[in-house]
Formats: C-alpha cells, sequence, structure tokens
C-alpha cells in the first residue's frame, strides 16, 4: 500500500511496473493455454485408429466452439503438427489429421 510520504513519481513508477508484469502474466497464460490446448489434441487425434477427427468432435473433446479448434488446428498446421482435409463423404466435414511430425510430438512429450 503506497504512503502519503512517497513522491507521485515513485507512485508512477511504481504503477507502471505492476502494468507491465500484469501484461507479461496475461501473455504468458495466453501462450501456456495455446502449448496445453495443442497437446491436449495432439493427444486426441493421435489415439483416434484412423489419425484423423472431425473439427466438431475435436472442439467437443477439448472443450472449445468450432471456430476456435479451427484456428488452434491452423496453428498446428503452421508447424506441420496437423493439417485440414476435407470429408470424402459430406463435403462440410472437416478432419484434423495429425502428420508424422505430430506423432513424433505426441510420443516424445
Amino acid at each position: 500500500m503506497a504512503h502519503s510520504n512517497q513522491s507521485p513519481l515513485l507512485k508512477t513508477s511504481w504503477e507502471q511496473v505492476a502494468a507491465a508484469v500484469s501484461a507479461i502474466d496475461a501473455s504468458i497464460g495466453k501462450w501456456l493455454a495455446a502449448q496445453h490446448n495443442e497437446y491436449r489434441a495432439l493427444e486426441h487425434i493421435s489415439a483416434s485408429p484412423t489419425h484423423e477427427l472431425r473439427i466438431t468432435e475435436l472442439a467437443q473433446k477439448l472443450g472449445l466452439n468450432q471456430s476456435s479448434v479451427t484456428r488452434l488446428v491452423g496453428r498446428m498446421e503452421d508447424k506441420n503438427l496437423a493439417f485440414r482435409d476435407t470429408c470424402p463423404d459430406d463435403a462440410r466435414g472437416i478432419f484434423a489429421v495429425i502428420t508424422d511430425h505430430g506423432l513424433e510430438t505426441v510420443a516424445h512429450i
């Protein structure tokens, strides 16, 4: 708690430090959540006998909405962990398919 004899400059500096720490904490939290979701997605997809899951099914397993999982799989595509593929029976259905690199990654975690 700030004492009344502290200078306004010290109070302002302390508030800036607290704001920076809060921003860093939030950023790290988002990064950790994204890493955790990628790992959980890899686990679920790799556990499937065909190494693929419909985006809607993966969303249910992860407890996320479909658009969040679509973005998640997009980030996984960028890392060569998974890719999206169209369902041959229903062109509206999209599968998340684990890559060989994704299988290796989940095996080493």
